[in-house]
């Protein structure tokens, strides 16, 4: 199929706190990305959190379960964070793209790299941020899901993450929510209106 018939691949990173799967539950949820923005839900051997369901948020898996699966080459992109396994279905992701449907992915920095290295023509690069470092700190508090280790491991590798927001093609500031979701909505449309 040819690049042009195919469909891009929207690729969402940015720091732990920083609204990523809120922001894009709202803009997936969007009557005009109803039909054609199709959410990659990532793989993952992190245990589920609060509220989150299996096969709607993440694909929740045993590490035997990834690594066989990683070996298969079953996946598009994959990354350890904190000793849990990350990864992107390649079937769905390609079967997405090759109806000519978008894709919606979630993925860090490294996950960003591996699939516009893979994809150079659909990938675009969304890099979500937020106004400082302690907006972000206190939104981790607010899940109640990390240790005092963990947090400050996840603020450290936030610093890193914010660094290379300059190599993505846009930056959406997820201050306010429904601003967010308008500036996300824009770019999506915007990519969808240029000229082949």
């Amino acid at each position: 199929m040819s690049s042009e018939s195919r469909g891009k691949i929207f690729v969402v990173s940015g720091p732990s706190g920083s609204g990523k799967s809120t922001l894009l539950n709202k803009v997936q949820s969007k009557r005009e990305f109803s039909r054609n923005l199709v959410k990659i839900v990532t793989v993952t051997t992190r245990q589920p959190r609060n509220g989150e369901k299996n096969c709607r948020d993440y694909i929740f898996l045993d590490k035997d379960e990834f690594l066989r699966r990683l070996k298969n080459k079953e996946f598009a992109e994959s990354e350890e964070v904190f000793g849990k396994y990350y990864a992107t279905p390649k079937e769905a992701l390609l079967k997405t793209i090759n109806q000519g449907r978008d894709a919606l992915l979630c993925v860090d920095v490294k996950g960003a790299r591996s699939i516009k290295r893979a994809f150079p023509q659909e990938a675009i690069l969304i890099f979500i941020s937020v106004a400082d470092i302690e907006k972000l700190r206190q939104r981790l508090c607010q899940r109640s899901t990390e240790t005092k280790e963990a947090l400050k491991k996840r603020l450290k590798i936030a610093r890193k993450e914010l660094s290379c927001a300059k190599n993505y093609d846009y930056i959406v500031d997820n201050d306010v929510l429904p601003e967010a979701v308008e500036k996300l909505s824009s770019i999506i449309t915007a990519e969808r209106l240029k000229v082949k």
